[in-house]
């Protein structure tokens, strides 16, 4: 019997979307994986003074036994051993490159907006802690993650994401802004310091090139990214065509009198996705 605790086993459902990202000692980790029928990528990268491709590779991975999420392909291992998840990625020479060790505090998942009935819900795992092993060395590590089943897919699609932590990893934010079809989606949520989760209301948010505002009741947010590194994984198939971009960086928080600094991920996708028909 599965635990409720640990993630289910990979189900290769049609259109599938699966990452982490990890913050340790002023460094970023990265792994990226999407599934489809006819087209199947992940990839890796770290920032350490500077961006780089860890490896990529366009193998399909393998579910192992059981009912939890066991992975491996030929650069990456990812599992959930009772509760703690294991990402585990191999650099060009087969070697290991990094190994992520990692337990969620917020486990939240809400419908999907761009087909609800039929689409599964989209996990988010924001505030990932642990430690992660990189050059023989083990660091104090957060991190996020974010699981998407797309049964069915829009044709087109555009968004902006954001993954940060703030003074440390004292509090996790995270945002996007996004059409999918022709359906718009955004929101700003994050996890304060004790705990308690706040919510933009209802669609006070929203994503310029560099800065989020979002307003939570008497509460108006402001906060600025500044790049650090740029990395891009090109989706191009029969039925895709479509890019996705992360990048690293440094954030500085606004809240009235209040200002916090912190490190973040964003994503940027943009692109054909599949041969559905327009709405």
């Amino acid at each position: 019997m599965q635990n409720c605790g640990q993630r289910p086993a990979f189900r290769f459902v049609e259109n599938d979307s699966l990452q982490y990202h990890f913050f340790a000692n002023d460094m970023a980790f990265s792994v990226r994986l999407v599934y489809r029928s006819n087209i199947c990528v992940h990839a890796a990268w770290v920032y350490d003074n500077g961006i780089r491709e860890i490896n990529k590779s366009d193998q399909v991975w393998t579910q192992m036994g059981g009912d939890c999420l066991n992975i491996c392909s030929d650069i990456m291992e990812i599992r959930d051993e009772d509760g703690e998840i294991i990402v585990i990625c191999r650099d060009k020479s087969g070697g290991k490159s990094f190994t992520a060790r990692v337990r969620p505090i917020h486990v939240l998942a809400w419908k999907d907006t761009f087909d609800e009935d039929a689409n599964d819900e989209v996990l988010h795992l924001p505030d990932l802690k642990g430690t992660l092993e990189y050059k023989g060395e083990i660091f104090p590590a957060c991190g996020y993650c974010k699981h998407v089943e797309w049964r069915q897919a829009p044709r087109y699609t555009g968004y902006r994401f954001l993954h940060g932590i703030l003074d440390g990893g004292e509090c996790a934010l995270w945002s996007a802004d996004a059409v999918f079809g022709y359906k718009k989606y955004d929101y700003f949520k994050m996890i304060q310091p004790d705990g308690a989760i706040a919510v933009a209301d209802g669609e006070l948010s929203s994503h310029k090139q560099h800065t989020i505002y979002a307003k939570i009741g008497s509460r108006e947010i402001q906060v600025e990214f500044a790049e650090m590194g740029a990395w891009q994984l090109p989706l191009v198939g029969p039925e895709i065509d479509m890019v996705i971009q992360q990048r690293y960086g440094r954030i500085s928080y606004r809240e009235g009198s209040i200002s916090k600094s912190g490190v973040a991920v964003t994503e940027y996708g943009f692109g054909k996705f599949s041969n559905a028909p327009l709405p």
